[in-house]
């Protein structure tokens, strides 16, 4: 009998309810990350391969760009939908 989940198998979601938590590997594309992780360095001025210039342990910064995680992370998606019970029961669908 196969899964009643999209993305998650029965195990998953039971590691999820006795853990909290569960690693899905290949959510995302490296390169999209990439890409953002590029424009943030830009946007606050430091290097990333110099840690000498990152001064603060945590910074705020605001939102320019904003991207739904159904389209960002598409299996992470499916995952949150498995667990929470279906995309309808999501409020905001993200």
């Amino acid at each position: 009998m196969g899964s009643r989940y999209n993305i998650l198998s029965d195990e998953d979601v039971e590691q999820f309810l006795n853990d909290g938590y569960i690693a899905l590997k290949g959510c995302f594309a490296p390169e999209f990350a990439a890409e953002w992780r590029e424009q943030a360095f830009i946007r606050l001025g430091l290097d990333p391969e110099d840690s000498s210039t990152w001064t603060e342990k945590r910074i705020h910064m605001p939102t320019l760009e904003r991207v739904q995680i159904s389209e960002f992370a598409p299996k992470a998606w499916g995952a949150i939908c498995d667990v929470l019970g279906g995309e309808e029961r999501i409020a905001g669908n993200f």
